[in-house]
């Protein structure tokens, strides 16, 4: 259709990028830092020059607890968007991971907290 925008090749250009930040975090030649005290921003700066990421969350108001379904990357050239389950998801989640000695998303399981609370697992036979 004319004038319809693909997102396609955005989208490739993107997973390119991510693959060249989380090779250079394993690489050691950028270092990622948690912004703020709740830990929600990831920052690194090039040049003079920030990037940063974030986990978003989704929240019923009916339901305790959120869910992360997004990653939003803010750099120069790139503001993206990566929902859970996506390439790009899963390779922000990577450079996370890669970036930080605990290797822990930045939330507690607190659905495993309470049914270990409430309902230890048996052992089994």
């Amino acid at each position: 259709q004319e004038g319809c925008f693909d997102s396609r090749m955005t989208d490739t250009n993107k997973i390119k990028v991510i693959k060249r930040l989380l090779d250079a975090t394993r690489a050691g030649r950028i270092a990622w830092v948690r912004e703020d005290q709740y830990q929600k921003w990831f920052s690194t700066e090039l040049g003079d020059r920030e990037i940063c990421f974030r986990f978003l969350y989704l929240e019923a108001c009916n339901q305790d607890g959120a869910d992360r379904y997004a990653i939003e990357l803010f750099m120069p050239g790139i503001s993206g968007f990566f929902a859970c389950g996506t390439e790009g998801y899963c390779l922000m989640r990577e450079l996370y991971q890669v970036a930080f000695e605990d290797g822990q998303m930045p939330d507690r399981d607190e659905a495993t907290e309470f049914l270990d609370e409430f309902l230890p697992e048996q052992p089994s036979d």
